[in-house]
């Protein structure tokens, strides 16, 4: 790969996502280049998303309503729980100015990587200074799912770190400037020609580069260094979303609630136990289904906790689940 400049980093990498494997992908805005015109592209999806219960554009006092509900958005933790909402359908409720009382919906889970999900790249996003002495800022790629950010990734060119990537993405959020619209952001990735780290958003105090991670590849568990395998296996629809919402953690530890993002080798086997439960018919087969899953150390916690907790909703058959746990 040749020596490419920062931008032409920039540009070949938002090419390379809006026709991963050849297929339409992510749509590129590239006229969206300020926060008022994200909120304006998000109005329009939710629009688009409701109109049975709409009927007409909303006001502007009834999208301030909207608008008020995710600017008070404080933590990723807050933000996760708004994106999944309840039995995986986010929705946002709205007073219209003819009296009634509605419910939006903003995310659902059913429509991972179809429906009417819209996803979108942005770039350059100017974002004026929140705190004062800062300087205003640009963003350099941000992945939107129905108009609101998800995924930001910042670049570096060839022969610079990821660490940079990270350490410039720890200064926004210094600077307050993940919030607001993008209050919402789950997932923050370095990226270099040579090496990707993923990580979820976090607090200023809670900033760990040790849990931004290497994707890895499921056969030999070698790290991903290729920012094109990444995005052909990370950064592909519904792969995206899913990493932001179904493979994502809340931990609702009283006064240390924090969102986690799964490793690969979480993720993976996330995916092998709900494809055995997908494939079981619970008609002809042993309804006891079960799998006894042994390793060290506690993420397997949150393997079972994710293939179970978050996804059980979509098997209607199960009854009990028990978790156990031993104490080394």
């Amino acid at each position: 790969m040749k020596n490419l400049s920062e931008l032409e980093f920039e540009k070949e990498v938002i090419d390379y996502l809006t026709k991963i494997g050849g297929t339409k992908q992510w749509d590129y805005k590239k006229d969206i280049t300020t926060t008022e015109q994200l909120w304006a592209n998000f109005k329009a999806i939710l629009e688009q998303n409701n109109y049975a219960r709409l009927e007409e554009p909303l006001s502007e006092t009834e999208f301030s309503q909207v608008k008020k509900i995710i600017t008070n958005i404080d933590s990723p933790y807050r933000a996760g729980q708004f994106l999944y909402g309840v039995n995986g359908v986010s929705e946002i409720e709205v007073d219209l100015d003819d009296g009634r009382h509605v419910f939006l919906t903003v995310f659902d889970q059913a429509q991972v990587g179809g429906g009417n999900t819209v996803y979108q790249i942005v770039n350059q996003i100017r974002r004026p200074k929140i705190v004062d002495g800062k300087p205003d800022r640009r963003f350099d790629v941000t992945l939107l799912i129905n108009g609101l950010p998800v995924i930001q990734i910042e670049l570096k060119k060839a022969l610079h770190s990821t660490t940079e990537s990270l350490n410039q993405m720890e200064q926004y959020i210094a600077e307050k400037q993940f919030t607001g619209i993008f209050s919402t952001l789950q997932i923050l990735i370095a990226m270099t020609p040579y090496d990707i780290r993923y990580m979820a958003n976090t607090s200023q105090e809670n900033f760990n580069r040790a849990f931004a991670f290497s994707w890895q590849n499921e056969e030999d568990a070698r790290p991903v260094r290729s920012w094109r395998t990444f995005a052909d296996k990370v950064l592909s629809i519904p792969m995206a979303h899913d990493l932001a919402t179904r493979y994502m953690v809340l931990d609702g530890t009283k006064n240390k609630e924090s969102i986690k993002v799964m490793r690969p080798y979480q993720v993976y086997a996330t995916k092998r136990v709900l494809d055995k439960v997908r494939k079981f018919d619970f008609t002809y087969d042993d309804g006891r289904l079960g799998y006894v899953w042994h390793t060290t150390g506690e993420r397997v916690i949150i393997v079972i906790g994710c293939s179970f907790y978050y996804k059980i909703k979509g098997f209607r058959n199960f009854k009990q689940i028990y978790f156990v746990h031993c104490l080394e």
